[in-house]
């Protein structure tokens, strides 16, 4: 359902965000061990939820 949605630049989230793109690595990089996010494209980062966690969120 949001996968089209919007595209966001991890370098984008991070300044809508306020904070260092180092602060939003770490971050990702929790949420992607635990399997909520995937990194769809590498060239600019860019990352989306996984459809199992959106099915959580959606609880």
């Amino acid at each position: 359902m949001y996968d089209n949605l919007y595209v966001l630049t991890d370098a984008d989230l991070a300044r809508g965000m306020g904070i260092s793109r180092q602060k939003l690595k770490n971050i990702l990089k929790g949420l992607k061990d635990k399997k909520h996010v995937i990194q769809v494209k590498q060239k600019p980062s860019i990352h989306k939820i996984a459809n199992d966690f959106w099915s959580q969120l959606e609880k």
